[in-house]
C-alpha cells in the first residue's frame, strides 16, 4: 500500500503522519492544562483587592457553551475585564457603580451601591 518511510523501522507515510499528529494534539492539551494551572496559582497568590468602579460593558462569547465577560472601569480610569457566571452576568447592568472584589484575574463579587 504505502512504501515504508524508514525501511529499518517499518513505518509507512500514514503511520508517520498519524504519530506526528497525535504528538501535536497531545502537546496542545498539555500546554492548555499547564496554562490553566499557572493562572490558578497566580490568582491564588494574588491578594484580594477591593476597588470602587462601574460596569462599562458586558459581552458574551458563544461556541458549544456560552462564556460571559464584564468590563469594569475602576477609579483612576483603570479597566479590568472578568469572566463571570451567567447568573452574575444577568444581575449586572451597565453603569452600575459599586465595590468590585477580585483576586488577580479572578472575579469574586460586585456589591452595587444604591
Amino acid at each position: 500500500m504505502f512504501p515504508p518511510v524508514c525501511p529499518s523501522v517499518g513505518l509507512t507515510v500514514f503511520q508517520t503522519i498519524f504519530f506526528i499528529t497525535f504528538i501535536l494534539i497531545l502537546s496542545l492539551f498539555v500546554v492548555v492544562i499547564l496554562k490553566g494551572v499557572k493562572e490558578k496559582r497566580s490568582n491564588d497568590k494574588a491578594e484580594i483587592l477591593k476597588k470602587y468602579g462601574k460596569v462599562i460593558s458586558k459581552r458574551i462569547f458563544v461556541r458549544e457553551f456560552t462564556t460571559y465577560y464584564v468590563t469594569f472601569e475602576l477609579d483612576g480610569n483603570e479597566r479590568k475585564e472578568f469572566h463571570v457566571s451567567g447568573e452574575e452576568y444577568g444581575l449586572l447592568v451597565e453603569n452600575d457603580y459599586g465595590l468590585l472584589i477580585f483576586q488577580g484575574t479572578r472575579f469574586i463579587s460586585f456589591e452595587r451601591m444604591e
